[in-house]
Parts: structure tokens; C-alpha cells; sequence
């Protein structure tokens, strides 16, 4: 896909030609959220930014080296949610395309501020420098109308080795939902392949034993527990070993 066509099919987006009233936004409401977003900035890997979709431009954003890159903040204000194109890496432009998407799917027929969605995509840092990186969106205000106003985006260094990785997390209840990165259609997290040992590995997480146990449970190193814990987290796009075991058991991967 060349950059004109990406251009063109990224303003197209519905999430960015919504139709607000003056009258429902109240910017006062959205100040309230820069001192805790402020106080989170520092315990992120990443950078974390609001973009104000009634101005079509960044209400706040950390003024991070991976998120400013190579432009100024004059030249971001200026251009505004168009900024993206700036850092989108021609290889993913249909990726990026789909996950904009989903994102409008899943909450313009009913906005859902429990619902967090991400997707692991390549950003352009600077001309030499190339990163993958785990995007995360959330909801952050409605206007008074209820259209999606303010949507708060986080994003660190990905643990995948390739972009794609759609998921949709419901923070009410911690499930989280598959999805294909080209049809956009829900998968089955059992349909994960797992080998036997990683199976094993993570039936005994889930029964709360620690490395070193495991290791002994099954006679093998605690460097090839970590391995297959480490596998685990990329095939479920999971951090840590609590989201793991939670995951585990709301989907059902082990009963």
C-alpha cells in the first residue's frame, strides 16, 4: 500500500470524523485526568498520550524520545492526529489500517471505557531505528453526548517478535479476546498451540509453584522454566506471571 492511499484511508476512518457539539465537551473534566496521567509517565517503559478526537489533535502526551522522535512539539500541535503517519511503518500501513478498525467496531455502537485494546506495530523512531511496539487504547471520557472523545494510548517495546497480536481486554472482568490482525475475527485462545513441557509449566503457575518448584517437578533447569514461562507470555501476548495465571483460568486453558 503506497503512503497516499494509507493517507487517504486513515481520514476516512469513522473514530476520526465524528460530528461533536461545542456544547458537550468540557475541557475542565479533562484536566482533571494530567496529574495522574503525569504520576504514571514515570513508571512507564514507554510513552503514554490522549488524543482530543473533538480537535483532532493530542490533548496531553509525554515528551518521550520515542514518541517525539525526530519533530518538535511545534511540529507535532501543528499536524496534529496526522502526526501518526509520521511514525507508521510502510510494512504495517494495512495492519495499522485493521486495528483502527476494531477499535472503532468494538465501541461506536456502544462505547465501553472497561475496554482495552492492543496490537504489537512497528514505529519509526528515526531514520535508522525501527521498534516494535505494544500499543494499548482505552477510552478515557465520553463527551456529554456519549461520542468517543478523549482516548488515552500507551505503548512500551513489545516482548513479540512480529507486529499483529489483537486483543481486546474487558478490565471489568480481566478476559481477554483474540482476534485475527487481517478478518478481524474473534479466535480461540485453546487453538494457541501449546508443546507438552509448556503445558506442564503452566498448569503448575497456575497451582501457584514457583521456578524453582517447577524446576524440581520436572527435573529440568530453572533457566528452562523461565524459557517456557517466557514463551508462554509472547504466545498470549501476557507480562507477568499473575496475568498468566489469570488468563489461564477465564479462558479455560486449564480446567
Amino acid at each position: 500500500m503506497r503512503k497516499s492511499e494509507f493517507i487517504k484511508k486513515w481520514k476516512e476512518l469513522a473514530v476520526f470524523n465524528q460530528q461533536f457539539n461545542k456544547k458537550d465537551i468540557d475541557y475542565k473534566i479533562a484536566d482533571s485526568y494530567i496529574k495522574g496521567i503525569d504520576s504514571l509517565k514515570f513508571n512507564s517503559k514507554g510513552y503514554i498520550y490522549i488524543v482530543d478526537l473533538y480537535s483532532l489533535n493530542f490533548f496531553y502526551y509525554y515528551d518521550h524520545p520515542y514518541f517525539v522522535g525526530t519533530k518538535d512539539n511545534e511540529y507535532i500541535n501543528r499536524n496534529g492526529y496526522m502526526y501518526f503517519i509520521d511514525r507508521a511503518y510502510h510494512k504495517d500501513y494495512e495492519l495499522i489500517l485493521n486495528a483502527m478498525k476494531l477499535i472503532s467496531r468494538t465501541h461506536f455502537i456502544k462505547p465501553d471505557i472497561n475496554k482495552v485494546i492492543s496490537f504489537d506495530v512497528n514505529i519509526v523512531i528515526n531514520k535508522e531505528n525501527i521498534e516494535l511496539m505494544t500499543l494499548k487504547t482505552k477510552i478515557l471520557e465520553l463527551d456529554k453526548s456519549g461520542k468517543i472523545w478523549l482516548v488515552l494510548v500507551s505503548s512500551e517495546k513489545s516482548g513479540n517478535k512480529k507486529s499483529g497480536n489483537f486483543t481486546i481486554t474487558d478490565s471489568s472482568t480481566n478476559k481477554t479476546s483474540y482476534y485475527d490482525s487481517k478478518s478481524l475475527t474473534k479466535k480461540d485462545p485453546k487453538s494457541k498451540t501449546l508443546t507438552k513441557r509448556e503445558l506442564e509449566v503452566l498448569e503448575l503457575i497456575t497451582s501457584g509453584y514457583k521456578e524453582s518448584e517447577i524446576a524440581k517437578k520436572l527435573f529440568i533447569s530453572i533457566n528452562t522454566v523461565k524459557y517456557h514461562k517466557k514463551n508462554l507470555f509472547s504466545k498470549y501476548n501476557i507480562r507477568n506471571s499473575a496475568e498468566l495465571i489469570s488468563f489461564a483460568i477465564n479462558n479455560k486453558i486449564i480446567e
